[in-house]
């Protein structure tokens, strides 16, 4: 696991995208805060405008990018067992393509303990898009099949 982790982080920090778990599902990931990475993301998967993507953070880099944190949200947080994405009003020191026009973000404090890691050791949340079943292809170094990233026949990418 250190071996990947470390090649996530080398990765995210050079502004490249990576595969990650999250609590459901698999994400292509990249850091929150580089918005040329953010716009890669969006261009490689086809994603038009960005509106699905969505922001992993630890609690306490939540209160970095909203302004106000609704008391509510943060014990939701803390009492949810389950996956919880939070719609954050007030969002700020996030690149545009992730406050929508009504200046809020989708936030979610994620449980997987390896993408908990790249979040603290990176120090800034990441911008993801879902892995799903239907997904398009996806260009790295050569055309990637996202489907074969998530049952693990392609090992070129971070497992």
């Amino acid at each position: 696991m250190k071996e990947n982790l470390d090649l996530a982080l080398a990765s995210l920090k050079k502004g490249e995208l990576v595969i990650i778990p999250a609590d459901t599902f698999y994400c292509i990931a990249v850091d929150a805060q580089n918005s040329t990475a953010i716009e890669n993301l969006i261009n490689v998967t086809g994603e038009k405008d960005g509106k699905r993507l969505t922001v992993l953070a630890s609690e306490d880099l939540i209160y970095k990018h909203i302004k106000e944190v609704p008391e509510v949200a943060m014990q939701l947080i803390e009492v949810t067992d389950s996956p919880l994405t939070i719609i954050y009003p007030g969002a700020t020191g996030l690149p545009s393509q992730l406050i929508m026009q009504d200046g809020s973000a989708a936030i979610r404090v994620p449980s997987n303990t390896f993408t908990k890691e790249i979040i603290r050791r990176l120090n800034r949340p990441l911008a993801v898009l879902a892995v799903r079943g239907s997904s398009p292809k996806v260009s790295y170094t050569a055309p990637v099949n996202v489907d074969e990233i998530v049952t693990g026949k392609d090992e070129s990418v971070i497992k």
